[in-house]
């Protein structure tokens, strides 16, 4: 632990079951720059084979495998502003047994901005505007993926907020291009203690795996 709320570590596992062996190590932290703002990273690599596989890695692809997954984020946030930005990569051959991995071979750019608006109003508290996207290559099939989303927030009093927006967005499927835009809009309102209701209305593309 260094000051104040930053942070780097490290760690190690290994697990090994019928003539197969994984292990991963790594080191994570987080740097507070100032009260708004701070900087998150990771790096992690791995080594695995499976059963019957001798000699080194890279031995004419019978000695295992090494990969790695690193990230960097830059964060800062006001009471009127959150801004984060990044870049993330996952290797082909990452491996990790100890934990879930949903998709591999791929390099992401995330960015998101939030704004904050606070009317003079006692009914409408709260007004966000919120602009999300991800670029992500897909190594495996040499395609770029997008995420793009935008829209606003209402915030009003007994925990009720109203919401809508659009999402620029595609998919890369064993190898294929999907497009997968839509466009929603949603309500949610605590109006008792016991009672509360929750709509929300989509239209857009879907993919039938």
């Amino acid at each position: 632990s260094l000051s104040k709320d930053s942070f780097i570590g490290g760690f190690f596992t290994s697990r090994g079951h019928d003539g197969r062996m994984n292990r991963v190590a790594g080191a994570d932290g987080v740097i507070r720059l100032d009260g708004k703002s701070k900087i998150g990273f990771h790096f992690i690599t791995s080594y695995s084979k499976l059963p019957g596989e001798t000699g080194t890695a890279g031995d004419a692809g019978i000695g295992g495998d090494y990969g790695t997954a690193a990230a960097a984020e830059y964060h800062i946030k006001t009471r009127k502003h959150w801004f984060r930005i990044g870049v993330r990569n996952i290797s082909k051959h990452f491996q990790t047994d100890t934990g879930y991995l949903g998709r591999k071979g791929v390099t992401g750019i995330p960015m998101s901005y939030w704004l904050s608006i606070y009317p003079k109003s006692d009914f409408l508290k709260r007004i966000e505007y919120g602009l999300v996207t991800q670029q992500t290559y897909d190594h495996e099939s040499q395609k770029w993926e997008t995420f793009n989303y935008t829209g606003f927030e209402f915030y009003f009093p007994r925990q009720t907020w109203i919401w809508f927006g659009g999402n620029l967005k595609s998919e890369v499927f064993a190898g294929r291009w999907f497009n997968r835009t839509d466009f929603g809009f949603g309500i949610f309102s605590q109006l008792f203690k016991q009672f509360y209701f929750d709509i929300t209305l989509n239209s857009g593309h879907r993919v039938y795996y």
